[in-house]
Order: C-alpha cells, then structure tokens, then sequence
C-alpha cells in the first residue's frame, strides 16, 4: 500500500476516521460483503496502533485507498510539559454549580482528584511539570462535565464509565519512555472528555 507510506504523522484518531470513511463508502457502492463491512469495522474501531488500523484495509479488493498527505500544523510549537521530580501525592478540584481551570504551567501532584457537580473544569497537561511516574487523574462528574487536554507525546491509560453520560476512551502514539497518564472515574448524567492537542 504504496498511498499509505505519508500517513507517519497523522494522529491515530484522523486515520480511523479515514479508515471508517472508506469501508463506509465502499460498503455502500457494494465493493464490501456485510460480513465483511462488519469484521473489518470492528477491527479499525479496537485498533490500538497505525499498523492494527491499516490492518482493517489490507487487501481490500481494487486500488488501495489514497489518503490526503496530513496537512502541516498550524504551529510547529511543540507540547513544553517537563519532569516534576519533587511532586506532592495529591490536589483535588472541584466545581459545583461553577468551574475550575488547571492549564498554563503548573506542576501536577501524583494523584489528582476533580469533582464536577452541575458544573465544569478542564485539566490542560501541554504545559505542566508531571511526576515522572506519571499522574493519575481521578474524576466524578455529576450533571457536570471535565476535559483533560492531553499532548499526543504522552501515554494515556483510561479506566471510566458513563452512566447515562460520556467517559471518552482515547490514545495517543507516544513511546513507551512517555509519561503515563491515568484518567479513571465515572460520568453520571455528565461527561469527561478527552482532548489529544499539541
């Protein structure tokens, strides 16, 4: 697949979307078997990594689906978080019925604690001094929401549910050596949300 070897530098969720685009609109011009359509959906849909992802197109009867170049940043800016070597073991934040912000340069404790009830916060790590082993980011969001923005040169691991609300589960494709970024909890009648963002 000579038209896919541009696509190192496409964010991971851009490319699935790519992907789905493309079974979507082959499926409907019948160049896909139901059986098919689905097996390969489900596939892209699980994929972890660009290879897996790439993995739901292969050998698709026909040319090999030729993908847009990824268009160059708007800012060559990359993400200026650092190692916080002297971190305190939590903060927690809270919004009730009114809002919270974390972002600019802070520097994260190892556990950190949001409360969102009828109101909202954001958790922005583009800038932050974070523990070298890493932050866990614990949340409950009750009729309230949170957004953690996260660099795409960070890991992310998510252990949440929605409960009549939304918990995104997303991914980046930093290295192993990346700091890991825990986000657990649970939205009841609320969100949290996760944004990949240099």
């Amino acid at each position: 697949m000579k038209e896919l070897a541009n696509l190192g530098s496409m964010p991971l969720e851009a490319l699935r979307e790519q992907v789905l685009d493309d079974l979507v609109q082959r499926y409907s011009q019948e160049g896909v078997t139901m059986e098919d359509f689905e097996r390969r959906t489900g596939l892209a849909t699980r994929a972890l990594t660009k290879s897996e992802l790439l993995g739901a197109i292969e050998g698709l009867p026909g040319e090999a689906p030729a993908y847009p170049s990824p268009a160059p940043r708007a800012s060559a800016t990359p993400s200026t978080w650092r190692y916080n070597d002297n971190p305190s073991p939590r903060q927690s934040a809270m919004a009730i019925f009114g809002g919270f912000e974390r972002k600019g340069v802070w520097k994260a404790p190892r556990r950190m604690e949001s409360l969102c009830v009828f109101g909202g916060g954001e958790i922005d790590l583009r800038r932050v001094a974070i523990p070298r082993e890493g932050l866990t980011i614990s949340t409950l969001a009750v009729f309230g929401g949170v957004d953690v923005v996260i660099p795409p040169d960070m890991r992310i691991e998510v252990a949440g549910m929605g409960i009549f609300g939304g918990f995104d589960h997303k991914q980046t494709d930093a290295d192993d050596s990346a700091p890991l970024v825990r986000i657990e909890g649970l939205a009841i009648f609320g969100g949290v949300g996760i944004k990949i963002r240099d």
